[in-house]
């Protein structure tokens, strides 16, 4: 779809965050910033789940609040699910 979800695996203490949302697709500021939002406290509310990872999430082009919540729960707890594999 329009947003893709990296993993790299440390040895840092904690999961980061990383999010990258070009203008291509979202050209207004406010949208940009408030996708942003959306993904930072979804990160927020599962980092204590995640494993210690650098976790990377590239916005591609437009999509909507509903879809990208509903994208980043599953892939956050896919990700806390690798934890113990």
């Amino acid at each position: 779809g329009n947003v893709r979800v990296r993993c790299l695996e440390t040895t840092a203490e904690t999961a980061r965050l990383g999010v990258i949302v070009p203008k291509k697709g979202n050209r207004l500021a406010v949208r940009r910033n408030r996708i942003k939002r959306i993904i930072r406290n979804e990160f927020r509310l599962s980092r204590h789940q995640l494993r210690t990872a650098d976790i990377i999430v590239h916005v591609i082009g437009p999509i909507e609040d509903c879809q990208l919540l509903t994208l980043l729960r599953k892939d956050f707890e896919r990700l806390a699910a690798g934890k113990d594999s």
